[in-house]
């Protein structure tokens, strides 16, 4: 009888250490007594402190860290989420690492909050098509824009002269400084040196005219305020003044020569797209009662001025006529006395 019971005994240890071993593959299952999300299942640890909580909505709250990892590896820092895997959004097979969305069903957005106000929305077309869009590796220049390759791939651009219309023009009819809007890193410029004036007639001898002023122009970079100088006009028988826009290059247009018994030459330009010099004066004639030389005219600006008419009885000394803006050399003076007319100034305009 005591060998049956002893062998009763050690058969019921054995089931119980079976039925153990099986409880703990098993699931384990807490049940709270209330649907309303007042009751709740928590982990506490020894000081009693609550470190993760669900309650009977299903809501869970973690106090440290979370990590979703296959090897297990433990998340050591609080208030992060750490996925070793991609992450799905409406979407229960993810195809990257984060997927918002699930095509033909759920549109995938991004929802950025201002820190004091507003809501930004970013999501891509409804019929999105399928495509990568690669970034530049730095954050380019002040101006520059996003351009793709057609494949995807995007780098910073400067933008040049494509056709675009600009938004806004500066003239400048005197010196002064060209104040760097934010974001303009190029400028079409264009520039007119002054005209040279014409030259006084003498006895036997009226004067020549004055050179234009010669003319450049294109598309210049800006990395800052520019200083802009606005050649004046020469008076008689005076050179004209330079212009010049002085950017990362510096166009310059020079001002015309003023007339002496022969006309001034043109002013030459540089360092533009287009250069161009201005055209000569008209000379002067040796004998008596000539009239003066023309002023010579600055390339797509102003014509240069008259002669003074030769002299007479009823009209001596005629003087020339000044040049017209911009740039346009001033006449020679008729013979005697004719006085020379001025050269007109020069002048700067930039477009944006």
């Amino acid at each position: 009888m005591k060998k049956r019971i002893l062998f009763l005994a050690i058969l019921l240890t054995a089931l119980l250490i079976l039925d153990a071993n099986k409880a703990k593959a098993a699931d384990v299952e807490a049940v709270l007594d209330s649907a309303d999300g007042s009751s709740a299942f928590t982990v506490k640890d020894s000081a009693s402190t609550i470190q993760g909580l669900i309650d009977s909505d299903g809501n869970m709250v973690i106090k440290g860290g979370l990590r979703l990892d296959s090897a297990g590896t433990k998340c050591t820092t609080a208030e992060n989420l750490i996925v070793d895997g991609k992450i799905g959004v409406a979407n229960s097979n993810p195809n990257t690492l984060l997927h918002l969305g699930l095509s033909g069903t759920t549109l995938g957005t991004i929802g950025l909050a201002g820190s004091t106000s507003g809501f930004v929305t970013i999501q891509p077309a409804a019929s999105a098509g399928t495509w990568t869009l690669t970034l530049p590796s730095d954050d380019g220049e002040d101006g520059q824009f996003l351009r793709t390759n057609g494949s995807g791939v995007t780098n910073w651009a400067t933008p040049s002269g494509d056709g675009t219309i600009p938004q806004n023009i500066q003239v400048f009819t005197s010196s002064g400084t060209w104040v760097k809007p934010a974001g303009v890193s190029k400028v079409y410029v264009q520039v007119w040196g002054a005209g040279g004036g014409g030259n006084t007639g003498a006895a036997n001898q009226s004067g020549g005219g004055g050179g234009g002023g010669g003319y450049c122009a294109g598309l210049v970079s800006v990395s800052g305020n520019v200083t802009v100088t606005v050649g004046t006009g020469g008076g008689a028988g005076a050179a004209g003044g330079n212009s010049s826009f002085a950017g990362n290059t510096t166009l310059t247009a020079n001002g015309g020569s003023g007339g002496g018994t022969t006309g001034g030459n043109g002013g030459t330009a540089s360092g533009g797209t287009i250069n161009i010099t201005g055209g000569n004066g008209g000379s002067g004639r040796a004998s008596d009662g000539a009239g003066g030389g023309s002023g010579g005219g600055s390339p797509f600006g102003g014509a240069g001025g008259s002669g003074g008419a030769g002299a007479n009885a009823s009209n001596p000394n005629t003087p020339g006529t000044d040049g017209c803006v911009p740039g346009g050399g001033g006449g020679g003076g008729a013979e005697q006395a004719g006085t020379g007319g001025a050269g007109a100034n020069g002048l700067v305009i930039v477009m944006y």
